[in-house]
């Protein structure tokens, strides 16, 4: 299973033609690999434009990856949680904690 972020930024998301062709190159080595586009660092706003424009532009690559059902929020416990030797799991925003097992669940769902 491979996860590639993308930032829902023009500067990320520029870098998909780059991607997709690793990936085309790449496909014979592991032809049952199963890769998703995660967006990462996304804005708190339910409904930001920036989001679903990222979301929109990513769906035209579907060829490539699966959608991840995961989007992870810029929080600051990203930030601190490394610094003060604990991981996200351990530390007390619930908000990040449901995020980030919900990415473990998607990635236990695809093994």
């Amino acid at each position: 299973i491979i996860y590639v972020p993308f930032i829902p930024s023009q500067n990320d998301l520029e870098t998909i033609e780059e991607i997709t062709s690793i990936i085309e190159e790449t496909a014979e080595q592991n032809p049952s690999r199963k890769i998703f586009a995660i967006l990462n660092d996304c804005p708190h706003q339910l409904f930001s434009s920036q989001t679903n424009d990222a979301y929109d532009f990513l769906g035209d690559y579907k060829k490539y990856f699966t959608i991840s059902g995961v989007k992870i929020i810029h929080r600051s416990v990203y930030q601190t949680c490394p610094a003060d030797g604990i991981g996200v799991l351990e530390s007390k925003d619930k908000k990040a904690i449901f995020e980030i097992k919900k990415l473990l669940r998607e990635i236990e769902d695809n093994v």
